[in-house]
């Protein structure tokens, strides 16, 4: 099915538009969802319009704390008006898209939904519902609305009554939005209390909520908001806009071909085609049926490629896409000498086969007698994941190698996990830097379809002692998850052995705040950005409380609320409910990757009714290098609150620590301080640190356990501070190592291409590098190599 730009240009202005239908004839259909004001450009040669409206449905009626036989009633259907207006091109039109009614944070009456105005064309929003605060009545639904001024107009059908019957009680009924197939959301059922389901776009009211939960009702359930309002125009081209049917190329060979066919364009204006895909030729793009033909990489397998077909008169361009997607080829690499290299944490690779050639002469026989394709990859870690994604019945088999040819007795696994959606797999013993191969084989001698990745392990993936710290209200705080399963089994992380959360844990990572004194708070959590897209994308994140140790025995974490599971980075921030926090507890915030996705995120604490108590600082990096003889401990804040002083503590079994140095804190700083410390005894073999922060108040917080080696202190060692940096900030460069020596620093993105290299000479020993630098934000690589062809990879983060 052909998805169309929402491009109906203009070179004099520009036109704000939704979802836009554009058919073989010349009828176009922008529809206008997204409540709140806006404006509408009439395009080149419109002269007249048709307008549809509908206001936004009203929200139902919920069930008040302590009633135990109630329902609330359902929200009123927005209204819908009609008209047709003539218009000039390029006049520029107003409009307001009624707002859905929301529900009541208590349980209480529903919100009205909001009137949808088009010029002088009005479509009311619906009534609220009533909600339920006596035993054993079921209150009645909110009126549907009236389309108040158009040419044709109806009203919106009113919101059921709820109903009560012997041990059943059931929310009212959402009424529908006049002429239109949105409807309203079915009221809660069942002794145990629901909240209605919210009503359908546009305009239809929402679903009424029934008994609350408990056995005397004591907590509130809610009605479901309404459908929000919309704006449909509809009008007619002066000609004919058509790029054709869309197309499924059935193989990306490098020798795809196929051909453009649009309708030719009218008499008096001239057409062309395009692309942003620059590995392809279009053979005469000034023709409406034109051959393409790719430069010889081909496409990307599983993909698809928009072409344009753009005609122009004057002023007046109009533009139509046609899709043409290409299915999975039998792949070029049936042996490892052939190998398809993989970038690590670079995004799944889709539309793998098994199948369609003669398997490799250097293959391992891993299961069966399937066909095999090869994969290489450079180690990041010396641990990694390997995600697999099964699109076809059965999934493949595979070996990790480190020659090629392989040695079949060297295979590193041959085993999968399960994971969501796919299987993945942890592959232990890597030495950074060095090529390892992957085999996959059919496991039934049949052609098997796949994606595959290979990602870093998961940080801070174990234990909520390493939370980042907020230390303000009203301040955004980013954060990022890493991509790729962690291997996880379960979701409990403390010593009830119970699962805290309702998702699988693979890739989490935490905030953490702590409140002075017991208050009230919200959490607004906001995807922004994430490497997947679709069904299995997005981000889970979760609102726990309790206390925190070293291991999962000694904490003890409560859930509090979950985020929308998946919420992805297309939808609006979400808000938590307002919570209460006691006097010296602290609340976790994790954020769990969905499906192994790799995310942005960021969150917002906002206090309730109260000042924000929050504990003072918020640090940014601490870390513990060794370099002859002696440990640099060296740490940095974003900001600091209250903040009285540090205590270096320092263990040789990460149990019992002792006091090491006392630094004095900033006090009040809202800019970012780093500190320096040297431990100039350092204890035989491992040594164990962490930074202890206390308050004015004698309040105090531990940093994460930072190991050193002094045993190896002598060898080539490189620590990275910040990191994750933010972008622009300074990135430092630790380096134990001789003076004169000589090092290669390259920086790479997470596609493999290089950003920056340098040569650095040392006039000194163990060397402090500095380095200013303006990378987008994403993930990084650093390769630091010394004269001694000794050579340490390093990822870098920067927000």
């Amino acid at each position: 099915m052909k998805t169309h730009l929402c491009k109906l240009l203009l070179l004099t202005a520009s036109i704000f538009c939704g979802q836009v239908n554009l058919f073989s004839q010349s009828t176009v259909t922008v529809t206008l969802s997204s409540a709140g004001e806006g404006s509408w450009v009439v395009p080149c040669g419109v002269s007249s319009i048709t307008v549809h409206l509908w206001g936004g449905g009203g929200a139902a009626g919920g069930v008040q704390s302590g009633v135990t036989k109630a329902t609330g009633g359902g929200g009123g259907g927005g209204g819908y008006a009609s008209s047709s207006y003539v218009v000039t091109a390029g006049s520029t039109l107003s409009y307001t898209v009624g707002a859905a009614g929301t529900q009541h944070p208590a349980g209480g009456d529903g919100g009205n939904g909001s009137a949808t105005t088009f010029s002088t064309t009005i479509a009311n929003g619906g009534l609220g519902g009533t909600s339920a605060n006596a035993s054993g009545t079921g209150f009645a639904g909110g009126a549907g609305a009236s389309g108040s001024v158009g040419t044709t107009t109806l009203a919106g059908a009113n919101g059921a009554t709820g109903s009560v019957g012997a041990g059943l009680y059931t929310g009212g009924t959402g009424g529908n939005a006049a002429n239109t197939a949105g409807g309203g959301g079915t009221g809660g059922t069942g002794i145990i209390g629901n909240s209605g389901n919210s009503g359908n776009a546009p305009g239809g009211g929402g679903g009424g909520g029934s008994v609350g939960t408990g056995p005397a009702g004591t907590l509130p359930t809610f009605g479901g908001s309404g459908g929000s309002g919309q704006v449909t125009i509809v009008y007619s081209l002066p000609i004919v806009v058509n790029a054709g049917s869309d197309i499924t190329a059935a193989c990306t060979a490098t020798s795809t071909a196929f051909n453009l066919a649009a309708t030719a364009a009218a008499s008096g204006y001239t057409g062309s085609w395009s692309t942003g895909n620059a590995s392809v030729t279009i053979t005469t793009p000034s023709s409406n049926t034109s051959q393409v033909t790719n430069s010889g990489l081909g496409f990307t397998p599983g993909s698809s490629t928009s072409f344009y077909w753009t005609v122009t008169n004057g002023s007046c361009t109009y533009q139509d896409e046609v899709v043409v997607s290409f299915g999975a080829c039998a792949q070029s690499n049936p042996e490892c000498t052939s190998a398809f290299s993989l970038t690590a944490n670079a995004s799944l690779l889709c539309g793998q086969r098994t199948n369609g050639f003669g398997g490799g002469a250097d293959g391992c026989a891993i299961s069966g007698t399937g066909q095999t394709v090869w994969y290489k990859f450079a180690a990041t870690n010396d641990s990694m994941v390997l995600n697999i994604l099964g699109t076809s019945q059965y999934y493949p088999n595979y070996g990790v190698f480190p020659t090629c040819p392989a040695v079949c007795s060297t295979n590193k696994t041959y085993s999968l996990s399960a994971g969501d959606p796919g299987k993945h797999s942890v592959v232990t013993g890597l030495s950074i830097g060095t090529t390892y191969y992957i085999e996959i084989q059919a496991s039934n001698s049949i052609d098997e379809t796949f994606c595959i990745s290979i990602n870093d392990m998961a940080k801070n993936s174990i234990a909520p002692l390493q939370a980042t710290a907020i230390g303000t209200c009203g301040v955004t705080y980013n954060g990022t998850t890493n991509g790729g399963y962690y291997a996880s089994t379960g979701s409990n992380m403390d010593s009830d052995g119970t699962n805290e959360v309702s998702f699988v844990i693979n890739d989490i990572s935490w905030f953490k705040f702590c409140p002075s004194a017991a208050s009230s708070y919200s959490i607004t959590f906001d995807v922004t950005s994430c490497v997947f897209t679709g069904v299995n994308s997005g981000s889970q994140m979760a609102i726990l409380s309790g206390t925190v140790g070293a291991t999962l025995a000694t904490t003890t974490l409560s859930p509090i609320w979950q985020a929308p599971s998946p919420t992805y980075a297309s939808a609006a921030p979400v808000s938590s409910p307002t919570f209460a926090v006691a006097s010296g507890a602290c609340v976790y915030l994790l954020v769990d990757g969905f499906a192994g996705d790799a995310c942005s995120y960021s969150y917002i604490v906002n206090p309730v009714g109260n000042t924000c108590l929050l504990l003072p600082i918020e640090l940014m990096s601490f870390s513990a290098t060794g370099r002859n003889g002696v440990v640099d401990l060296v740490w940095a804040t974003a900001f600091e609150k209250n903040n009285d002083y540090y205590t270096v503590e320092r263990s040789q079994d990460a149990i019992n620590f002792e006091s090491l140095k006392t630094v004095e804190g900033a006090g009040n700083s809202g800019v970012q301080k780093r500190y320096f410390v040297v431990d100039n005894n350092p204890l035989s073999g491992i040594s164990y640190y962490r930074l202890k922060q206390t308050d004015f108040s004698g309040r105090y917080t531990y940093s994460e356990i930072q190991a050193v080696d002094m045993d190896k202190t002598n060898k080539f060692e490189v620590n990275i501070f910040p990191n994750p940096l933010d972008k622009g900030a300074e990135l430092n460069i630790s380096i134990n190592s001789m003076k004169n020596d000589i090092v290669n620093i390259v920086i790479m993105n997470s596609s493999g291409d290089v950003v920056t290299t340098k040569d650095i000479k040392f006039e000194s020993a163990n060397p402090l590098i500095q380095v200013k630098h303006e990378f987008e934000p994403g993930i990084y690589f650093m390769k630091i190599s010394n004269k001694k062809g000794e050579i340490i990879t390093r990822k870098v983060v920067v927000k």
